[in-house]
């Protein structure tokens, strides 16, 4: 197989805007329906919160009045769509714009798992940095903690070549307070499944030839109260 060939694909694609139009329906079901009524239950609705990975708004109420903040243009122009009364703000999570303590609270949303994922750990600790420097008085971890597959396969074809492929494996996105050694958290809400597809999406040089892959993460809502 030639160099082009063996070439693979950008890491950020399995998150990005592909991934979530493929999966809204079933992820409205099973993730953001249950975020919203936590948002609403513990009080994360106000202008007081900030939160890191936008998730294109379908996360928070229809009422957030808070701020939502995302690297992903797409997810910001939709998150302005959708929330009206959020402030939305492209931007780096390890780089977060904002003053010391400028929020109340401030949530890190499916961000850290992906970043350990990719092997970007460095990058996640600095993201865990800017909420406790951004917050005064608490940060709220959501994530996923475990996974009914520790990997997934995925076959990818190169445009024109239908006898060259790569397959590729990726880890499941799991996250863990030990990774980023966060000893005095609380889980603040039930665990829950949320049930999740990883279809492959055509990129430029990548056509796909497998089926979507059916996986199951354990969410869980932890939150660390600031001295």
């Amino acid at each position: 197989m030639n160099e082009k060939a063996r070439k693979q694909p950008d890491p950020t694609f399995y998150s990005s805007s592909p991934m979530y139009h493929a999966n809204k329906d079933l992820w409205e079901k099973t993730l953001y329906s249950k975020l919203r009524e936590i948002y609403s239950s513990k009080n994360l609705n106000s202008g007081k919160t900030l939160v890191i990975g936008a998730s294109y708004g379908r996360e928070v109420p229809e009422d957030f009045a808070g701020t939502l903040l995302d690297p992903d243009s797409a997810a910001c122009a939709s998150a302005s769509q959708s929330r009206k009364n959020a402030n939305v703000i492209c931007a780096d999570g390890k780089s977060l714009p904002f003053g010391d303590k400028e929020f109340d609270s401030v949530v890190i949303s499916l961000v850290l798992s992906q970043l350990v994922t990719m092997g970007k750990k460095e990058d996640a600790i600095k993201v865990f940095n800017e909420a406790l420097r951004t917050s005064s008085e608490r940060v709220i971890i959501i994530d996923t903690t475990e996974s009914t597959k520790k990997s997934l396969s995925m076959v990818f074809v190169e445009q024109g070549q239908p006898w060259r492929y790569e397959k590729d494996t990726i880890r499941s996105a799991i996250f863990s307070l030990e990774l980023l050694n966060i000893r005095e958290a609380t889980r603040i809400a039930e665990p829950f499944e949320w049930v999740r597809n990883h279809p492959i999406i055509e990129t430029p040089a990548y056509i796909p030839r497998t089926d979507p892959i059916g996986v199951s993460y354990k969410v869980e809502i932890f939150e660390i109260i600031r001295r």
